[in-house]
């Protein structure tokens, strides 16, 4: 898989470095996931809406695939992966490339490639309404019905 450049600015670069450190301190493990990702999970989660603003394409086996319009989704693709029940507290933090199709061009506010910085927290949750509860990884900031379990 292709890798990433660095910032063109120094700033930008010394600004992400600080960042991922204080998390890192803090017990996240920094994580780098590949630029191009199957586009399935992606169009799955938020629709056929962000086709049009996704680079997609074709590979030689028929495969959609896509430059990842967000780092999130790759996120919880590798902590299944890692974690195939998903039910391990997990803390991750990363800094990277996204890439989105701008249809009337770039403009300073609507980039088409630009960096995010972020951390997630992976939990097992359960149900308030009791039982067995749901042992699929969840975000941190869950919906009001669930609490946190870790």
């Amino acid at each position: 898989m292709p890798t990433e450049a660095a910032p063109k600015e120094p700033a930008l670069a010394a600004q992400a470095e600080r960042i991922i450190a204080t998390f890192s301190r803090g017990g996240h493990e920094q994580i780098a996931m590949a630029v191009i990702q199957p586009a399935g999970p992606f169009l799955d989660s938020v629709g056929e809406a962000l086709r049009a603003r996704t680079h997609v394409f074709v590979d030689r086996d028929g495969q959609e695939l896509c430059l990842r319009p967000d780092l999130t989704i790759p996120t919880c693709r590798l902590h299944l992966a890692c974690h195939p029940g998903g039910n391990r507290l997990a803390r991750y933090c990363y800094h990277g490339l996204a890439f989105r199709y701008q249809p009337g061009g770039a403009t300073p506010n609507h980039p088409t490639e630009f960096r995010q910085s972020r951390h997630r927290i992976f939990c097992c949750l359960r149900s308030r309404e009791g039982g067995r509860g749901d042992t699929r990884p969840h975000p941190r900031s869950a919906p009001r019905n669930w609490v946190r379990t870790d």
